[in-house]
């Protein structure tokens, strides 16, 4: 750095500045693998939820669909 005409001062502020950038701001793999896990975990719950509401859903139509096999074979005594 002093050859690049950087004080001495400047040169020897720089490493611990830099040092404390590095270890407040950069991810490391370590954290990169944490926030993979917690996604994981998120996404994981919310596809847990979607597959209970479709399966509520399928239940709702098999409801649906009983009742009108139900109604149709009513209507079918009737008027044979």
């Amino acid at each position: 750095m002093r050859e690049a005409g950087v004080s001495e001062e400047q040169a020897e502020a720089q490493p611990p500045a830099l040092a404390a950038l590095m270890t407040t701001t950069l991810a490391i793999r370590h954290d990169l693998h944490e926030m993979e896990t917690r996604l994981q975990s998120c996404f994981d719950g919310r596809f847990a939820q979607v597959d209970l509401r479709f399966a509520q859903v399928d239940a709702r139509f098999l409801q649906i669909d009983s009742r009108f096999e139900s109604l149709e074979r009513h209507m079918d005594t009737r008027f044979v």
